[in-house]
């Protein structure tokens, strides 16, 4: 819909523009919504991260791949780099603090401990 008003309006657009309206950026959109949530605010937030990170490295290799400027290339690689050390860093993260964020096998248990007669 956007791309054929900004057609009939005389403009271009980029492949990469192209992209990012296609059904693929809605899926990935989708994709985030849809993720479990934990109820824990930190892990949540690295989770949909990382998955937020990974789809700006998708779409600077879609840049790379097939973009025409040199600038825009080296900011796509720049992406790349920071958003993968990034995604690192998260995972990294998660990995240390497993054991805080798993939900406790006593989570759901209620244990009486008075004595009756």
């Amino acid at each position: 819909m956007f791309s054929a008003q900004l057609r009939k309006r005389g403009g271009s657009i980029s492949l990469l523009l192209a992209a990012l309206l296609s059904p693929l950026a809605v899926h990935a959109q989708d994709t985030m919504g849809a993720m479990p949530k934990t109820g824990d605010i930190a892990e949540d937030f690295a989770s949909m991260m990382q998955m937020h990170h990974q789809q700006a490295v998708e779409m600077a290799k879609m840049e790379l791949a097939n973009g025409k400027f040199a600038e825009v290339k080296a900011m796509a690689r720049k992406i790349i780099a920071d958003q993968q050390n990034e995604i690192a860093q998260f995972d990294k993260w998660l990995a240390a603090h497993k054991w805080e964020l798993a939900p406790s096998a006593f989570g759901c248990l209620e244990i009486d401990f008075r004595w009756t007669d």
